[in-house]
């Protein structure tokens, strides 16, 4: 299944549909916001792509990032991933639209980033959608406002993560599975998120109480 792309109004509409799901995000319960990272890092742990045996996949490296705000909660799994000895990387905001990549050592070796966001303080270990392949990332985990069942991913808007997708391989062996995370009411209808040429659909979407594996 895939994304059929909207070329007319998108980025007024896509706004739209932003600020709707900001709206959501804001009135979530502090507690709700804590069980869903709870249940997301279940749910993500259970992948069969992760394997049932992570100290088995030392080898590989998963890349996250640190949720900030509204967004579903990626502390507890960034933090079982790294006590199970998996290398984890999270995104440092670098000059123009590529991430650089920084290695996770513990929450106390996270702080505010340029833009607000948790970024890890060490050493930046690799820039760009190509050190992913050099750390030997073979999940990419990134945010989003929403999705929906055709695997259309709607951004916060900055395009960081639309050039990061773009410049990533689609099939072969160097392909990375790349998942987002969403709140359960955050997968929109078929349609309902507006889709540009460039836009590039994820591999997985990731919700407190399901996984959508989206057919190619």
């Amino acid at each position: 299944m895939t994304a059929t792309p909207v070329p007319a109004g998108s980025s007024s509409a896509k706004d739209a549909v932003r600020a709707a799901v900001r709206a959501r995000r804001r009135a979530r319960p502090t507690d709700q916001r804590g069980r869903c990272a709870l249940l997301l890092a279940e749910r993500v742990l259970a992948l069969p792509e992760l394997g049932r045996d992570h100290h088995r996949r030392r080898e590989h490296a998963v890349a996250c990032y640190a949720s900030y705000g509204g967004e579903p909660g990626t502390g507890p799994l960034i933090e079982r991933l790294h006590e199970a000895g998996l290398p984890v990387v999270l995104p440092v905001v670098g000059p123009g639209r590529d991430l650089h990549w920084a290695s996770y050592d513990g929450p106390a070796a996270l702080a505010p980033g340029p833009r607000g966001m948790p970024e890890p303080t060490g050493p930046v270990i690799g820039a760009g959608p190509e050190a992913l392949t050099t750390l030997g990332v073979d999940l990419l985990v990134i945010p989003a406002l929403a999705c929906d069942p055709s695997g259309a991913r709607l951004g916060q808007g900055g395009g960081f993560y639309d050039t990061l997708l773009a410049a990533l391989p689609r099939s072969g062996p160097g392909r990375i599975l790349v998942l987002a995370l969403v709140h359960d009411d955050e997968v929109l209808a078929p349609g309902a998120i507006p889709v540009d040429a460039h836009d590039r659909p994820v591999d997985l979407v990731v919700t407190p109480t399901r996984v959508l594996r989206i057919s190619g």
